[in-house]
């Protein structure tokens, strides 16, 4: 039994370990995927979406020609999906809590022209009551009066903060509050699917929105949902 154990321990490092180099070489070739859209230097934190789960969303919204993001959480994200609407024609709607990081957003999006196609919503976190979720969100008098009349094709969920047990549910509501603005032909991202309450959320938006949802690990660290099948990006 314990060389059976010790062979599981051996067996589970060196897949991580695989899974980790695999996860960098899609990383790093997502970075030249972005180089056409990389006008100027942006800092990429470790909290920031990873380069190959950026690429899969901006394929999602080239390939299906989607005009309206939301993105909850902006980051640097938040250029290269304004930069590539502003080509193609669109606009993009960030929603976030920090009002210092929201006017650091908003200066540098200021300073490379892209406010002409990007709204920065800065909606402090607030007490929020649902079935399966009782904790902080987003103001939802700020984001619903945002949303009205808005047809979403796209919802980016990096938002809010979820990186301790006591917070990890915390994008659950995003699904849940947004449903009644999404298109027919929507998709969904949720950022950070390794973490145990990301996987718990997407589990519960499946039932909720009744669509399956693709678990990227290695290949982005996301979570894709769509309401119409699509071609793999």
């Amino acid at each position: 039994m314990l060389v059976g154990f010790l062979k599981k321990i051996y067996q589970t490092y060196f897949l991580e370990k695989i899974n980790d180099i695999t996860a960098k070489q899609h990383d790093i070739l997502a970075m030249q995927y972005l180089t056409p859209l990389s006008i100027n230097y942006l800092p990429w934190s470790e909290s920031a979406i990873r380069p190959s789960g950026l690429v899969a969303i901006l394929n999602e919204i080239s390939f299906k020609s989607y005009s309206t993001v939301v993105e909850l959480g902006g980051g640097i994200s938040t250029f290269y999906i304004s930069r590539l609407l502003k080509k193609q024609g669109g606009r993009l709607l960030v929603f976030e809590h920090d009002e210092q990081w929201a006017n650091i957003l908003i200066k540098n999006l200021s300073e490379q022209n892209l406010l002409e196609v990007v709204s920065v919503v800065i909606a402090p976190l607030s007490k929020i009551e649902l079935d399966n979720y009782v904790g902080d969100w987003y103001d939802l008098e700020i984001v619903k009066k945002k949303l009205e009349g808005t047809c979403v094709d796209l919802v980016l969920v990096d938002g809010p903060p979820a990186y301790t047990q006591k917070i990890a549910k915390s994008r659950y509501p995003a699904a849940i509050i947004l449903r009644e603005y999404l298109s027919l032909d929507y998709t969904i991202v949720l950022d950070d699917i390794n973490r145990e309450g990301e996987q718990y959320i997407v589990k519960m938006w499946e039932k909720f929105l009744g669509i399956k949802f693709e678990i990227r690990l290695v290949n982005g660290g996301i979570a894709i949902g769509r309401s119409r099948s699509g071609l793999t990006v």
